[in-house]
């Protein structure tokens, strides 16, 4: 996530200013591009991951979204993109959302109630840990943005007070397959887990196998946007875009051939 950048970091340190921009942006609640579903930007946190989902227009005409019925968001942060997918799909949707970061679940939670998205389903955990079950340590920044495996992200965070957090190790296939029928596929998958993305594009080789389309949001300071190409080709997924979201991350499309 975009918001991870160091520079904002700093602007954050303004707490008082913070808070003021908080308490402003509670006062308006928003709705979906098609005005559709319901959503709470409670903190300029929330404000700049609205903006890059909802209004900056990197997601949009990459993929044929219309009809699409099955989903995974792994690192979901506030659950704005389920949203957003549900929206460009048009029908009523099915998947799951994974996030590390456990303050945030309640948020995502009541997203989809609010708006009777009981086809989804939201997971506090950690992507791309490489281990069936147990627990992994998190470093969760001052933002509350951001949080990522603590051996990924413990040296791009250098200077940052970051809460140490311990979650369940997840693996998205298990997930899959425990909510969906054997075989179905995935038609988009969205990776933005602090790079951990390599590791998870290594480690999860049969489910992906089930995905037809997939956004990699790549973190330049922890992972080779080289090896991340390399691995999706593997996969047989063809690369349609890339897009530089800022200094430090890549977002990177791919997909299936009969996925057009």
């Amino acid at each position: 996530m975009f918001i991870n950048n160091r520079a904002f970091r700093e602007i954050l340190k303004c707490f008082k200013v913070h808070l003021l921009v908080d308490y402003f942006l509670r006062l308006f609640p928003r709705r979906g591009e098609f005005g559709v579903y319901r959503y709470q930007v409670a903190s300029l946190e929330a404000w700049l991951v609205e903006k890059e989902i909802f209004k900056s227009g990197i997601y949009d005409g990459v993929f044929n979204l219309n009809g699409v019925k099955t989903f995974a968001d792994l690192g979901c942060n506030r659950g704005f993109f389920s949203l957003w997918i549900a929206e460009m799909s048009g029908v009523r949707l099915k998947g799951i959302l994974v996030e590390a970061n456990p303050a945030l679940i309640p948020q995502v939670k009541n997203l989809l109630q609010n708006n009777n998205l009981d086809g989804m389903i939201i997971v506090n955990g950690a992507a791309g840990a490489g281990m069936d079950g147990g627990e992994v340590e998190i470093l969760v920044p001052p933002t509350d943005v951001g949080a990522g495996l603590k051996k990924t992200i413990e040296k791009s965070l250098t200077g940052d007070k970051c809460d140490l957090v311990r979650v369940p190790a997840v693996r998205v296939g298990d997930l899959w397959r425990g909510k969906f029928s054997d075989g179905e596929r995935c038609e988009i998958l969205k990776i933005d887990i602090e790079g951990a993305e390599l590791a998870f594009l290594k480690d999860e080789k049969d489910f992906l196998g089930l995905v037809d389309r997939v956004v990699v949001e790549v973190h330049e300071a922890v992972v080779s946007l080289q090896e991340i190409r390399t691995e999706l080709l593997k996969s047989g997924l063809i690369i349609r875009k890339e897009a530089k979201e800022d200094s430090e991350t890549v977002l990177v499309f791919a997909q299936r051939e009969f996925a057009e």
